[in-house]
């Protein structure tokens, strides 16, 4: 069987869903599931992985073949199963995907951690290879720089550490348009969901959704 990069967690009657898109670069197969399954585990989880390393340009293995294929699946399954409150959620690479399809899916709260929001190669990345295929491959798409978007009617909470240089700037890139984002600054450097994971913060911040109806 072929290997595919997704994972459904939908065993509860709850009409909440939140989908978490990993980063890449990471070890951990998906970096925030065995916390979320654990910390919530009556709530329904959908967990993506680019294992392509195309900021979720290219689909996702065994779900889809294309940003447009996969956003056209999520909006079916939140159909399919009647959810009424969706999050996103995501950090890096998967923090620009929680931006991205947060906003397109209309999500009720998009969470993300030190997000990537300019993938034009003006900000400096540890996979400028990556980024250059990217925009080899897309350029002049209208998702390459998320400041584009409309994100007036979304709601953002968006963490980072303000001393990570890169970090920084894919946030200017952000707020410079849109202020309306709830943008925390906090430490740990480019890793700062697993520090909030460590010191008890990251449960506390997601409790008041993931448990909403518990």
């Amino acid at each position: 069987m072929d290997k595919i990069d997704y994972n459904f967690n939908f065993a509860h009657n709850i009409p909440a869903l939140t989908i978490v898109f990993s980063s890449f670069g990471v070890q951990t197969y998906f970096e925030f599931k065995g916390f979320l399954s654990r910390s919530f585990p009556e709530h329904n989880f959908l967990f993506l992985k680019d294992s392509q390393r195309s900021w979720y340009y290219k689909g996702i293995k065994g779900f889809s073949n294309s940003h447009d294929e996969t956003l056209n699946k999520l909006r079916s399954v939140i159909s399919e199963h009647n959810f009424q409150s969706v999050y996103t959620l995501g950090m890096c690479a998967g923090g620009y995907a929680s931006l991205l399809y947060g906003h397109l899916l209309k999500a009720n709260r998009i969470f993300c951690f030190s997000p990537q929001t300019l993938l034009n190669g003006s900000i400096p990345s540890r996979y400028m290879k990556h980024l250059t295929r990217i925009n080899e491959d897309y350029k002049g798409h209208r998702y390459l720089d998320l400041s584009q978007l409309d994100l007036s009617n979304d709601t953002i909470d968006l963490f980072y550490d303000p001393n990570h240089e890169r970090d920084q700037l894919h946030v200017s890139n952000l707020i410079s348009k849109w202020n309306n984002t709830n943008v925390v600054g906090t430490t740990g450097g480019h890793f700062v969901a697993r520090e909030m994971r460590d010191n008890g913060r990251l449960k506390e911040v997601l409790s008041p959704y993931l448990n909403a109806y518990v």
